[in-house]
């Protein structure tokens, strides 16, 4: 499970901007998905300044691991190219997972003047941590999230 995570979070976040993102057939949330085999990935979000969603991992049509996220903006004023280019750096860290970090990608990185932090306490099988990204500072995203293994 833990190679799938790696190997999604990859194929899925490196690049970005040509991120495929569909709307459920509900019309309700957006849906990010990718599938090999017999496992599936997909990520179920709600779009805004702030987010809600759920990451589920299934094998054979049977969930396995799940991870639950919120959060978003944290300055209201912010404007929506920013909010963009937020989220944008919060999906290519994911992109950037490997074995020692498989959930949300590296530890910190420096994107132009943007600082990303992901702090996760735990294991695969049960965790708990934030991703934030600071400018010149001041903390203008934070995504909280939870999860583990269903088996």
């Amino acid at each position: 499970m833990k190679d799938f995570l790696i190997e999604a979070n990859r194929f899925l976040y490196t690049a970005p901007d040509t991120l495929i993102i569909r709307k459920s057939p509900q019309n309700d949330v957006n849906l990010i998905e990718y599938s090999r085999d017999n496992y599936s990935y997909r990520n179920y979000f709600t779009e805004g300044k702030i987010v809600f969603g759920q990451i589920i991992i299934s094998l054979n049509n049977n969930p396995i691991w799940c991870m639950q996220f919120n959060g978003g903006a944290t300055i209201p004023s912010l404007d929506e190219r920013t909010m963009r280019n937020l989220r944008f750096i919060a999906r290519k860290n994911r992109g950037q997972a490997d074995h020692r970090y498989p959930i949300r990608g590296p530890r910190e990185s420096i994107y132009a003047d943007l600082h990303y932090f992901n702090d996760v306490f735990g294991c695969l099988d049960k965790f708990q941590g934030h991703e934030f990204i600071q400018s010149q500072g001041e903390t203008c995203f934070k995504m909280k999230f939870c999860g583990g293994s269903l088996c």
